[in-house]
């Protein structure tokens, strides 16, 4: 969270995404890691809405009208043998809380580049 100041401060992550298992495999959506396939209009329309939700959980108890940005980063389990690293993928939601209500600014999503070497 951004002060008036233009200091920014760390919030729990789980103010903002969820913590159980099922919390986890919804927020894989907003990585590309879906669990449910849904058709490509619907795919876009449930990451939307995740997009608002998420943000929305800290805004039902934030008067702040500070400016916040929420990270989040995953990585998906290979179970094949000798399959490498798979790629880590991250996300920030930056976001504001106007009457408790969240207003999304941007979403960014980075995937990094896979060369077969993941000494990272």
């Amino acid at each position: 969270m951004q002060d008036e100041a233009g200091i920014w401060h760390t919030l729990d992550s789980a103010t903002v995404f969820p913590t159980s298992g099922r919390g986890a495999l919804i927020e894989g959506y907003l990585h590309d890691h879906v669990w449910l396939h849904l058709p490509p209009a619907q795919q876009d329309a449930f990451r939307n809405s995740l997009i608002e939700r998420f943000p929305s959980r800290l805004c039902q108890n934030q008067a702040s009208t500070a400016m916040m940005k929420a990270r989040s980063t995953m990585t998906r389990i290979s179970a094949q043998p000798g399959s490498g690293r798979p790629p880590t993928r991250r996300i920030t939601l930056t976001f504001t809380c106007d009457d408790r209500t969240a207003r999304v600014l941007a979403f960014q999503s980075s995937v990094p580049y896979v060369t077969g070497n993941y000494e990272n």
